[in-house]
């Protein structure tokens, strides 16, 4: 690696990158951030180390040689860095290369560790969320701004900026926007205080933009939080007190109904300003991570839900059994596993396709779903087997109607691709606290025995774990 010749940011905690890395730094849960611009080999750190800046340095020209993100997982194995992250306790570290004009050479945006961490896509993509900004920022500082944030910054710097696009010096008017406002669109980021003597609030266009309120208005606490979903607004204030009593930061994703009826998820940054040993002051940022909340959603549902019947699949059941377990004794006793496997489902795919095989399971599941509406969970956990978590009658009697219930239900005729079909259903039945050694296998293996002793006896049937009558349907 090369002789690093790095200066510091003159500027320190008032330069305008200073909010943005402790944006980065809360928003990966790291210990320090550093931005690092490669032309002027200029560095900003921000961190509780302040011996951290040389390792961060070398880090950044790391990166920058690389010219795409590095993620170093533990600094004591490579031999890079070990020497200088032990002298200042850090332990791992995660940057990506910032945009230009001319492609990924502006500068880089670092996060580091105290700990050992396995970074992932999500914390490139988050950061690379918050490296859009201070690429403008750079930009600024190319251009010969004095003050990006405040009334001399008057860049063009136009929303195509992501792609390294950057427009020339324009005039003050009325189609001009400060460099901050152009910034905070790029990642749809806004600032926020509210005075605590005054109760008084003040946002920047970024947040009034997220909350789809016009620019500008006189708003209170109160209209605020009346946009919070209500689970949001406990958790909120609860972290808000907490932080005026102890002047500790605090970071949580909010769920909002925008002014113009739209829901959103917004990432929450809060932090207290403490004068003459009074809290003087809440301020952070406000950022829209809707987008980010989709993506894992969509992750979420792919890895939980089975996208033929759209019921949970086998690893959202076995969460799902396990949770139940814990339970209370009294629930726990009245709520049972049924396993049910179709019978007669492979003559049906080898007569018919598996087209209509496809749709007699979706049939299935919403019949599963209209007789065993109070059901907990019902999900789909192989071909054509299904599992079932719900409360039962206590009575034996009221227990078979049920059963019945939901095989007459399934055996009566579907209508298939023009033709009329008919499957059967075959039911095993374990009580989560009557019959079972209290874990999940033990569960299973005893509502699985159950569904193979209604098979032998004739399918279209149910038993109940130990439980010999023969209980036809």
């Amino acid at each position: 690696m090369r002789m690093i010749e790095t200066k510091a940011d003159p500027r320190g905690d008032a330069s305008p990158f200073a909010p943005l890395l402790l944006l980065a730094r809360r928003t990966l849960g790291a210990s320090g951030a550093a931005v690092w611009r490669r032309t002027a080999r200029a560095l900003l750190y921000v961190g509780g180390e302040a011996d951290a800046s040389p390792l961060a340095a070398a880090f950044c020209v790391a990166v920058a040689e690389r010219g795409r993100p590095l993620a170093v997982e533990d600094f004591a194995g490579d031999v890079r860095f070990a020497e200088k992250a032990a002298r200042c306790g850090l332990r791992a570290a995660i940057g990506v290369p910032l945009p230009d004009a001319a492609g990924p050479g502006a500068g880089i945006l670092a996060v580091f560790c105290d700990t050992p961490r396995i970074f992932g896509r999500d914390d490139i993509e988050r950061l690379g969320e918050c490296g859009a900004v201070a690429a403008a920022l750079l930009r600024a500082d190319a251009d010969g701004a004095t003050d990006p944030f405040g009334a001399n910054g008057r860049l063009g710097t136009d929303l195509a900026a992501w792609s390294g696009e950057v427009i020339g010096p324009q005039p003050a008017g009325e189609g001009t926007r400060s460099l901050y406002d152009r910034a905070s669109a790029l990642a749809k980021i806004g600032a926020w205080e509210c005075d605590l003597t005054t109760g008084r609030l003040t946002w920047t266009d970024g947040v009034y933009d997220i909350f789809e309120l016009p620019r500008g208005i006189a708003i209170t606490r109160e209209q605020v939080l009346a946009l919070y979903f209500k689970d949001s607004r406990r958790e909120m204030e609860r972290q808000r007190r907490r932080a005026i009593e102890s002047g500790e930061s605090f970071v949580l994703d909010i769920r909002i109904r925008t002014a113009m009826g739209n829901q959103k998820w917004v990432r929450l940054t809060g932090d207290v300003e403490t004068v003459a040993g009074r809290r003087a002051r809440v301020y952070g940022l406000k950022q829209d991570v809707t987008a980010e909340h989709e993506r894992f959603e969509q992750l979420r549902t792919l890895a939980e839900f089975d996208p033929l019947t759209g019921l949970p699949n086998r690893r959202a059941f076995q969460t799902a059994l396990a949770g139940a377990l814990t339970a209370g004794d009294r629930r726990r006793a009245a709520t049972a596993l049924l396993l049910l496997d179709l019978d007669g489902f492979k003559q049906l795919n080898d007569t018919l396709g598996h087209g209509a095989g496809d749709a007699c399971l979706r049939q299935v599941s919403a019949i599963l779903r209209r007789v065993l509406k109070d059901a907990d969970m019902i999900a789909r956990i192989g071909g054509d087997e299904f599992a079932i978590i719900t409360r039962v009658p206590r009575d034996p009697r009221r227990l078979d109607a049920l059963c019945a219930r939901l095989l007459a239900a399934i055996r009566k005729p579907m209508k298939l691709d023009g033709n009329l079909w008919q499957v059967g259903a075959s039911v095993g039945l374990a009580r989560l606290g009557a019959h079972s050694a209290g874990t999940a296998e033990a569960v299973f293996a005893e509502a699985d025995a159950a569904l193979y002793a209604a098979k032998r006896g004739g399918r279209d049937t149910h038993r109940i774990a130990d439980d010999g009558s023969p209980a036809e349907t």
